[in-house]
Formats: structure tokens, sequence, C-alpha cells
């Protein structure tokens, strides 16, 4: 599994407007990159007049996504992916739902029920939540869909060393081995589920630039370990075209620069103005850390006809920089604290 693992694990919450407390409806998506406001009114949706235009039209045809005029897309788990989602499913216009983990349990009994009597048949769902064996307790809300994606990981290629659209699962950690069954738990329930496998997401707030600044990064052996990453932007644009799509099957995610974790490190540190890393010993190989994995994420890229972004760290990472830069006021290598061993 490539570190940090992909999926989400909370996120900013969407404002409430007539329904229970753990089902967070469509509000406004301003502020910090990737993270949802918490005002509670429904605003109108920024720019998309061709998604307005689209929603007229597939009305006028009887999509069976709508009822009562209304067409939704729901976001099990409004994490740091997942809201990046919402974000822009609700600039194109669309109503948004989504759920956050202080607010809805997918383990517990019956939460699940009570999501699914409000929801349209029909409905359009984005499964992030990364909690394996849940998809029982979820049945009632999947049975409502007619789309599902589930954000799942390259972790389930396990050893593979060069993985592509091709590479079968390989688990070997019990946590590999509950990621692939919650992956088959799904096609069973919903055999035309499309299974997204991102590799280590980073973006503004998250990846080797913040943990060097944080003081929590670590060069494990002697960093040669191949590491692929995906910008979380480019993720979500490759998640939100798979919504809005029929496409079936299971693909990985990763952008065209998998590189040495020295690389990325040096990188970084050079960016920061930090010394470079040392090594800080050796990992044994089931460590999801110590994943030596190449992705090639183009397949599904290109039968979604979706170009990056960030095609490469070299692009992303400045662009976090700056975009975090442009939040705190601060410079980007303002503060820090010394990460590790520094090598000379």
């Amino acid at each position: 599994m490539d570190p940090p693992t992909g999926g989400d694990r909370g996120g900013g919450a969407l404002g409430q407007r007539d329904f229970p407390k753990h089902v967070l409806r469509r509000a406004e998506l301003g502020g910090q990159p990737h993270r949802i406001s918490n005002a509670a009114a429904v605003v109108a949706a920024e720019g998309g007049p061709s998604a307005r235009e689209q929603q007229e039209s597939e009305k006028s045809h009887g999509s069976p996504l709508y009822q009562n005029g209304c067409l939704q897309y729901l976001i099990l788990g409004a994490g740091y992916t997942g809201a990046c989602v919402a974000q822009r499913l609700h600039r194109r216009g669309l109503d948004v739902i989504a759920t956050h983990r202080s607010t809805f349990d997918a383990t517990r009994p019956g939460d699940a029920g009570e999501l699914a009597r409000r929801l349209s048949p029909g409905c359009r769902v984005l499964h992030s939540i990364p909690v394996t064996g849940v998809t029982d307790l979820l049945e009632p809300v999947l049975r409502r869909a007619s789309r599902i994606v589930y954000l799942s990981t390259t972790g389930v290629y396990g050893a593979a060393r060069h993985v592509d659209e091709t590479t079968p699962p390989a688990p070997r950690t019990p946590r590999e081995h509950a990621r692939v069954e919650e992956e088959r738990s799904l096609v069973r329930v919903f055999p035309k589920t499309l299974i997204l496998r991102p590799a280590a997401i980073y973006g503004p707030g998250r990846g080797v630039h913040v943990a060097l600044r944080n003081g929590t990064h670590r060069l494990w052996g002697d960093g040669s370990n191949y590491i692929s990453r995906i910008h979380a932007d480019d993720l979500a644009a490759i998640a939100e075209a798979a919504l809005l799509c029929d496409l079936a099957g299971a693909f990985p995610v990763a952008d065209d620069h998998p590189c040495p974790a020295r690389e990325i490190s040096d990188y970084c540190c050079e960016v920061l103005g930090l010394p470079l890393l040392a090594p800080s010993g050796a990992l044994p190989p089931e460590d999801t850390r110590a994943a030596d994995r190449r992705v090639d994420g183009r397949a599904i890229r290109r039968l979604l006809g979706v170009a990056l972004e960030y095609p490469s760290y070299r692009v992303g990472i400045p662009a976090c920089l700056s975009s975090e830069a442009a939040t705190t006021g601060a410079p980007p290598s303002a503060t820090f604290r010394p990460a590790g061993p520094r090598r000379e």
C-alpha cells in the first residue's frame, strides 16, 4: 500500500436541511482547500451553466436519476478526497448529499436504513469510507443506487512492483485482505461497481512536504523504493467523471511520475530550505511504508477522458505550497521542525 493510503477518514461538514443529523445536505462549499464549510444554508451553485442545461435535458427525457425533479449524488465519507469531489459536483449545480464520520457511523445498525429512506431511487454514490466489513450494513443505501464508485487503494496489489489495469489483487496483510473482500462484497451487491484504487494521495495540507515541516517524515531504508502518487484534485476529477458515466471494473489511479522515496524527500527538502534527510533504518517488507510499487494509471484516465492537472509531484508540490501560503499568509518554508536525522 502506498503511504498514505487511498480513501478518506473524515472531512468537513455540509449543512443540514430536512435530513436526520447524520445526513449532511448540500451547502456552500467554499473555504479551505478540500474542506466544506459548515454553513447550513443551501446556496446557488457556482458556475456550470452547461451542467444546469444538462440537468434540464435529463429531466425532460425522464432520467431515472430524478425523483421530484431532484438529481442526487451521495458521498459516503466526505473526508479529504470525498469533500473535494462534493465541491466539484456542487460547482456543476448538482444536488450533493454527504455523510461525515462524526454523525454517520457505517458500522452502527440503523444508520444506513435511515439514510436510505431519505434517498431518491437511482442516486449515484461515491463510497469512500475506509472502514472494511460494512457492505452488508450499507446495503439499504447501496440498493437505492444506480451507480456506485468505490475508492479503494493500491495496497490491494501487495508486493507487485509494476501495476496497471491488468494486475490482479495480491493482498498479503490482514488489512489488504479486508480491502479486497470489501471490493468483492460491493460487486456482489452491485455488479457494475467501478473500483478506483488510488496511489498515495497528496494535496494542500497533506503529503511529504507537510510531514517534513511537522517533523514526522522518515526516510526508511536507503529510500530507493518507488512510490506512486496522485494529487487530490486529480483524483477528485477522476472520481467525478466516474460518477457521471457507467464504466465498471477496477483500475489503479496514479500520476505519471512514480519515483524513489528519496527523490521526493530530497526535492521537498530543497524547496522548503531544509537539510536533506538521512535514512532512519529498515522496515519489514510487509510494512506499508516499505512499499516498492510503480503504478500506471493511464487506462482509467483514457477511458474517462480526464487529463491530469498535476502529472508529477514537481508540478503538484509547488501548487500545494502556493495554496497553503495563500491560506495562511505565511511563506511556504516559514515554519518547520527538524524531521529525523539529516545528512550532510
